[in-house]
């Protein structure tokens, strides 16, 4: 029943607020290089580092927050030698939270391998989607260890 799962997530964020048996972190990276992205898809970070509380799914590149609260996310990527700079995100269910830009014309090895960055703190209810995407600018990143995304969880709401 509906009062039975509400219950459930608010035991659940008490164990979270207390230190027990909920923590929520992830970190992963791509695992190969260089990686073409979509336009619109999510980055694909399916080197899974580390997965605390099992919210970040490696095959679709998103993170589902198992409870509301207060979460960060950083996202770093390097851009390909044989593509533009590239401009990237992370998203929460559609709304561009941060934007990182990795620049650098397409061939000039003086411009190549730029990086770029972002770390912001969200609000998140219990299923909202976090995931990284291309905003506009080249479509290809180094990806390996160069590309990562990493999240946590800073406070669960009572």
């Amino acid at each position: 029943t509906p009062q039975v799962h509400d219950l459930k997530d608010k035991v659940d964020a008490l164990q979270v607020k207390n230190g027990n048996n909920a923590s929520v972190a992830f970190s992963a990276h791509m695992s190969s290089y260089p990686v073409t992205v979509g336009d619109s898809s999510p980055f694909i970070f399916d080197a899974i580092i580390t997965n605390v509380g099992a919210a970040y799914n490696g095959n679709s590149g998103n993170f589902i927050a198992p409870f509301d609260g207060l979460y960060a996310f950083y996202f770093m990527m390097v851009n390909s030698y044989t593509s533009e700079g590239i401009h990237a995100g992370i998203y929460k269910d559609g709304v561009l939270l941060g934007m990182g830009a990795a620049e650098g014309p397409k061939g000039n090895i003086n411009s190549a391998y730029d990086d770029g960055s972002v770390l912001v703190t969200t609000h998140l209810t219990k299923g909202d989607r976090v995931y990284v995407r291309r905003h506009d600018g080249g479509n290809e990143v180094e990806g390996h260890w160069w590309t990562n995304f990493s999240g946590f969880l800073i406070s669960a709401d009572l």
